[in-house]
């Protein structure tokens, strides 16, 4: 069950961050494209949440449609919250 919510999770992120970069977008686009994926980004952040530890960033960066660009994994600081 993990490896398909780790799954989920990898193919939420490249869609969401593949949906089209390469287009200028307008505050109003941005607005109903966040309200229709409403429910899709929240279960997405909760599930995020639940799965890196406390202290821990994770940054995910896709070149592309399907090329994982930078993935890494650090603590971050207790005082400077970075």
């Amino acid at each position: 069950m993990r490896h398909f919510r780790l799954t989920l999770l990898f193919s939420l992120i490249a869609i969401f961050s593949s949906c089209g970069f390469d287009k200028d977008y307008t505050n109003k686009d941005v607005i109903e494209n966040y309200q229709s994926r409403r429910k899709q980004i929240r279960e997405l952040k909760s599930y995020y949440n639940s799965i890196v530890p406390k202290g821990k960033f994770v940054g995910i960066e896709f070149d592309g449609d399907n090329h994982l660009f930078r993935f890494e994994i650090y603590s971050i600081s207790p005082l400077t919250k970075s």
